[in-house]
């Protein structure tokens, strides 16, 4: 979860082919960004662009956004094709951003979408919960930014006992790739900490994919600056037409700590808990050995009394943490049935940091001929019950280039940590088909709410991953 704070937001934008060997997918990435404005009033947007040496490039992007508009931005002006590197984005009004990146085969033809939200402050160290190299298919790689005007240095710990250090030019980013290292582990964790200079800040942003062994899926989550002793996952999918979700939990703290993780439901099956044991630098797999997979394919020790191979759908809470060390993590789901080709990942959500409004600047429904479409989840994380018709989303976009402003309220009560799930699909009212925008959701009672969304392109084709999935982004309100 990303919090809104300054007018400037630091992107990765991904265009280039990146000379991959022949057995990798994809071939090649192309990225779109997507930017709300918060507010009430129209402002102006500015792009700088930046090179992976750090140069910041002659070409620029600006344009002026209207009061809560939502714009979907595929091309950058006078930007060349293959450019690879960062944005820093700019403006005069807060803003609510993402990217999306279209995977490329070598023919150039779409075969995966992944998303991820763009970030308003680095830090001298940032947490990536899930990395993989050769795991059944499955690798990643991950772009470090330098946001500071001098060259940092940067140490790369591994929960596998590896490590590397780096140095990234100013303004430059840095791609890891993790299959050309040497791992002890098939998936693991990172901690990126800047040694040099004190208080340096770098972002992060990780891209998982598939080599076409499990599919052609592409997954992408944005680099932790903090955690939570409580972290919420939002999306918990298990045994669900060939849908399971692995929620791998990184203890970014100094001491080993007992978790556990409570499942509830929303739409199918029953309450229950998960409890493992997590060394501090090190992650565990929550979800995947309760529901989806023997645990004798696992060495550790994982205590639970959910049903193994029945139909799951809801959210999962952290309830205990024995020693209270900051967590974070990363939802995966993926699909290994009927549609192998599915696959997205989510970042937890940090309650500490919610706040009364939650914004969605990807809201869709049944668009173009791949009937893209939408839903979001907003989830109350107060101590008080949110009544009925109390949050707000004020959705704004257009639909066969009409304009659409319309508010969408809770049909129902939030119970405290309770879910309103609200699917935007074909001919699901109150949205009309076609529409496309933003959604800005606010409890009105001042409750703090957080929320995620995903976007499936229904109709894009068996062979391609048309799923995303992002995190709704906090503002002030």
């Amino acid at each position: 979860m990303k919090k809104v704070l300054f007018f400037s937001v630091l992107i990765l934008l991904v265009f280039s082919t990146f000379q991959p060997v022949s057995a990798q997918i994809p071939a090649s990435y192309q990225s779109t960004v997507i930017v709300t404005n918060v507010t009430n009033g129209e402002g102006n947007i500015f792009f700088d662009f930046f090179d992976s040496n750090g140069e910041k490039l002659d070409s620029k992007y600006s344009d002026t956004i209207g009061a809560f508009e939502t714009k979907t931005i595929t091309t950058f002006g006078a930007l060349s094709k293959g450019f690879s590197g960062s944005s820093r984005i700019s403006s005069d009004v807060p803003l609510a951003t993402m990217s999306t990146i279209q995977g490329k085969n070598s023919s150039s033809t779409t075969i995966n979408y992944a998303g991820y939200i763009g970030t308003t402050i680095g830090s001298d160290k940032v947490y990536l919960p899930l990395l993989m190299k050769d795991n059944y298919g499955y690798n990643s790689y991950f772009f470090i930014q330098n946001i500071e005007n001098e060259a940092v240095t940067v140490e790369i710990t591994y929960s596998d006992g590896t490590n590397r250090t780096e140095t990234i030019l100013p303004q430059a980013s840095m791609k890891i790739d993790n299959r050309l290292e040497t791992h002890n582990a098939l998936h693991f964790s990172a901690t990126l900490t800047v040694t040099e200079p004190v208080g340096g800040r770098i972002t992060a942003a990780v891209v998982e994919y598939s080599t076409g062994q499990q599919g052609n899926q592409l997954y992408a989550y944005g680099g932790f600056i903090e955690g939570s002793t409580k972290p919420i996952f939002p999306m918990i999918n298990e045994n669900n037409y060939g849908y399971w979700t692995s929620a791998n939990i990184q203890n970014i703290g100094v001491a080993e700590t007992v978790v556990t993780v409570e499942f509830t439901p929303t739409e199918a099956g029953k309450r229950c808990t998960e409890t493992q044991t997590i060394p501090p630098g090190e992650k565990r797999d929550f979800a995947t050995y309760a529901f989806a997979w023997p645990a004798s394919m696992y060495d550790q020790s994982i205590s639970t009394n959910c049903s193994r191979y029945s139909r799951f759908i809801g959210t999962a809470v952290v309830i205990e943490n024995s020693s209270n060390q900051p967590l974070v993590g990363i939802v995966n789901q993926i699909n290994n049935g009927r549609d192998p080709h599915k696959g997205q990942a989510l970042m937890s959500l940090n309650p500490d940091t919610a706040t009364p409004v939650v914004v969605f600047p990807n809201v869709q429904q049944w668009v173009g001929s791949a009937r893209w479409w939408s839903s979001w989840n907003v989830i109350n994380v107060s101590s008080q019950l949110i009544n009925e018709n109390r949050i707000e989303c004020r959705v704004i976009g257009t639909a066969d280039s009409s304009g659409i402003d319309i508010v969408i309220t809770n049909p129902y009560p939030l119970e405290p940590g309770q879910g309103w799930l609200k699917q935007n699909y074909d001919n699901y009212p109150p949205l009309p088909n076609g529409f496309i925008g933003g959604a800005i959701c606010r409890s009105l009672d001042g409750h703090n709410i957080v929320g995620s969304s995903n976007v499936l392109g229904a109709q894009a084709g068996y062979s391609v991953d048309s799923a995303i999935a992002y995190e709704g982004i906090n503002v002030s309100p």
